[in-house]
């Protein structure tokens, strides 16, 4: 069993949560008490935005032990994530009655506070949280990250000594470098705001994987999978409810305040972005591993009408009777299937931004033909990107 959870935490290291999901359930089914692969469990499916999931198995984990302070933490982000703000802020005002110290508990609180409306209580709480712990970056760039929030000077003084800390882990260091570069900013000190946000984005860059050349395969793969004639082999495929709508924009285009627009009306439920699309890709290879070319997109040609129906029913997950319910995550462009919810349930509007290239929306409509049928979907162009109009109009169908 510690064999399988060791495989599971290679597999989420290497952000393959979907391998890393059916470890630890085999783990599970192996050894229904083993509360450790549980809890891991939990967390990956946090790392993909899976709350609903998440809660049996905390339940589970709690009724053991009551009071552990991962258990109830974790508790209160899936609610927060199920959009029941209210029961998240429940379970922490009540922890922070038993561990009122802890720097982290008064993050999540702010959070939780930032997600309801209540900013001057999450400026509160952010500032607790930074007066117990003054080294704690992702506090003081939580509050920039509110940015209605104006440092002191003071405040700045603290953030530069800490920064200059030589035993801060890379993680915090990067906080602070982007909070010292937004209260510059503030300042309209610009030279100092951009060292800092130079040195934020390095140290974040050494973080990320990313490799352009296997980017670039990845499009060309995706370029020659998703011809008319494939769309035409499979028309009338896929979950074809109408109600759907998606915004599909290139950056800074208004596809967020459009979609904030829409859910303003009482049958339309706003999603953000949804974690869905990158799991179904990972379900069928997304990931490339070296020496290895992924399977996807190729595997979807593969996919039976039956299955490509499956597929769609799968999409969303999300109980739609609850009150709130909101679903939230990167969504990126290897959205290679989409489908809409059931016909009586709220529109979902779901938005999609696309920053890694200017033909990443192009791919985004097409691949949304693959599986479903798209019937009410807006695109959006920032200024000064007209001359991309025609790497587009491959994809006038799906508009």
């Amino acid at each position: 069993m510690g064999a399988l959870r060791l495989l599971a935490e290679v597999e989420a290291e290497r952000e393959d949560y979907v391998e890393a999901e059916r470890l630890l359930g085999e783990c599970l089914t192996l050894a229904p008490g083993y509360s450790d692969a549980r809890f891991d469990l939990a967390r990956v499916l946090h790392s993909q935005q899976k709350a609903a999931p998440m809660l049996p198995l905390l339940e589970r984990l709690l009724a053991l032990e009551p009071d552990n302070f991962r258990f109830r933490t974790l508790q209160a982000s899936a609610y927060n994530l199920l959009g029941q703000n209210d029961r998240a802020q429940q379970i922490q005002e009540q922890m922070l009655t038993e561990f009122p110290e802890s720097e982290l508990l008064w993050l999540y609180y702010g959070h939780s506070l930032r997600i309801a409306g209540r900013l001057e209580e999450a400026v509160a709480a952010y500032r607790q949280s930074t007066r117990l712990k003054p080294q704690f970056g992702e506090a003081w760039f939580s509050l920039a990250n509110l940015k209605t929030v104006r440092f002191s000077d003071e405040d700045i003084a603290t953030m530069q000594a800490q920064a200059a800390r030589v035993d801060l882990e890379d993680d915090s260091r990067l906080q602070f470098e982007f909070a010292l570069g937004k209260a510059f900013e503030d300042q309209r000190i610009f030279a100092a705001s951009f060292e800092h946000y130079a040195r934020g984005n390095a140290l974040r860059r050494a973080m990320v994987r990313y490799e352009a050349d296997g980017f670039t395969r990845f499009v060309q793969r995706v370029c020659a999978l998703y011809a008319p004639e494939f769309f035409a082999a499979r028309a009338g495929t896929g979950n074809p409810a109408p109600d759907p709508i998606f915004v599909v924009g290139l950056p800074r285009s208004g596809s967020t305040l459009l979609e904030q627009i829409l859910a303003s009306h009482s049958q339309v439920e706003g999603t953000r972005e949804l974690p869905d699309i990158p799991g179904f890709a990972l379900e069928l290879g997304a990931l490339e591993r070296p020496g290895k070319p992924p399977a996807y997109p190729a595997s979807v040609a593969q996919l039976d009408r039956a299955q490509l129906t499956a597929l769609g029913d799968r999409y969303p997950r999300a109980d739609p009777s609850a009150p709130g319910t909101r679903q939230a995550a990167l969504c990126r462009q290897d959205a290679g299937q989409l489908q809409s919810r059931r016909p009586d349930s709220p529109a979902p509007a779901e938005c999609e931004d696309h920053r890694c290239a200017p033909w990443a929306a192009r791919l985004l409509l097409c691949q949304f033909q693959a599986a479903f049928s798209v019937r009410r979907l807006v695109y959006l162009q920032p200024r000064g990107s007209r001359p991309l109009l025609p790497r587009l109009c491959a994809s006038d169908e799906a508009l």
